[in-house]
């Protein structure tokens, strides 16, 4: 055993030199082996982080954007009116059916006629809806959707446009007449229709019907006789 540790030691002193350079070159190696893995890991992992980081604050800012468009979407307003005992104007869930409303509007009064009404019917915004009484003539929609108010205020009604239509197709128009129109008024024949329309070529349209009377042959005699003919 003595002479193992003599040999040892005899050796190290022979080559202690080589043992350390030996021994501090294996460090390196090993350093420069296991320590950039270690890295390159730890570079993936912050990657990783950073990309989990956007993924989860996208999804969350996307979360909120459609939270917030739904909250914003998800309620409506309606109005009733008629036979219900508090008729108004209710803010309401856009999912919600008729017979929601006449609850919120405390119900329907003892002479409300629903015979004609669809309590299932699905709400949108801005309706309206009239409940009639029992007995009542009411001849409207009793559910307006939106912008059907619209169109039934908007203009003459299809009474009126027929009556109006009648009444200026019986007439003639000077703007736009032909020589055969004008030749079948009482006292304009083929010459003052010519003039007519010379006129209307020259001056352009007529302003007035009784801008006729600037024509010329055309006086106030002519004029009278067929003014109630006449339009522009």
């Amino acid at each position: 055993m003595e002479d193992l540790k003599e040999k040892l030691l005899e050796f190290w002193e022979d080559n202690k030199i080589l043992l350390i350079i030996t021994t501090i070159g294996l460090a390196v190696i090993m350093a420069f082996i296991f320590y950039p893995s270690s890295n390159s890991k730890n570079d993936i992992n912050k990657e990783y982080n950073s990309s989990s980081n956007i993924i989860s604050s996208t999804t969350s800012s996307s979360s909120l954007a459609s939270g917030s468009s739904s909250a914003s979407s998800a309620y409506i307003y309606v109005d009733i009116k008629g036979a219900v005992n508090n008729p108004g104007m209710y803010k309401v869930s856009s999912s919600q059916r008729l017979a929601y409303v006449i609850k919120l509007a405390s119900g329907l009064k003892d002479n409300a006629d629903t015979s004609k009404l669809n309590l299932a019917h699905k709400l949108s915004d801005q309706m309206m809806i009239y409940i009639p009484q029992k007995g009542e003539n009411y001849l409207g929609d009793l559910i307006s959707e939106i912008g059907s108010s619209e169109a039934q205020s908007s203009g003459p009604s299809e009474e009126n446009k027929s009556s109006t239509s009648k009444s200026d197709g019986d007439k003639i128009n000077l703007n736009t007449a032909t020589k055969e129109q004008l030749t079948g008024l009482n006292g304009i024949g083929d010459k003052k229709a010519d003039q007519i329309l010379a006129y209307r070529q020259e001056h352009g349209k007529f302003n007035a019907t009784s801008d006729l009377k600037n024509v010329s042959g055309i006086g106030d005699k002519t004029f009278e006789a067929i003014a109630d003919k006449l339009t522009v």
